[in-house]
């Protein structure tokens, strides 16, 4: 049951793609790779350790650029907020904010990793892309995005 929002936003977000809607972005034509949309959160670090999301922590990350909004899912409940991306001499930078999230459905150890999920995506001040990936980085985080679609 608790893999029913996960699944239900991956659903929206694969059929929003599939129209094929393109929308002006906020983000600027700087970004070199079309951001909008569903990406899975395949590795993380926050300090030291690196990890990847478990299998009951799956982590999905929406990204709407005509809004510059963010919806997203890691395992065990939802997050949401905004982003930006752009460039300024000839640095890429990142960022995220992310003030709401609901943990309903969350057991300790699945909790521990949303909150580390989150943290590595608030951490974050820079990009870059790496073939598909979208890798974000930051002082004291990281993480690797991978579409979805």
């Amino acid at each position: 049951m608790r893999f029913r929002p996960l699944l239900a936003l991956l659903s929206l977000t694969t059929l929003l793609a599939a129209c094929g809607q393109e929308t002006a972005s906020p983000i600027g034509e700087a970004t070199p790779v079309n951001i909008d949309g569903a990406w899975f959160v395949t590795a993380y670090q926050v300090g030291v350790e690196a990890r990847s999301p478990g299998i009951n922590t799956a982590a999905v990350l929406d990204l709407n650029t005509a809004t510059v909004a963010l919806e997203g899912a890691a395992g065990c409940g939802t997050f949401y907020g905004s982003f930006t991306f752009g460039t300024e001499a000839d640095a890429a930078f990142a960022g995220f904010t992310i003030p709401g999230r609901s943990e309903s459905q969350c057991t300790d150890e699945t909790r521990a990793e949303q909150d580390l999920v989150i943290a590595a995506l608030e951490g974050t001040t820079a990009y870059a892309v790496e073939g598909q990936a979208l890798v974000l980085t930051g002082p004291n985080s990281s993480a690797t995005l991978t579409p979805a679609s």
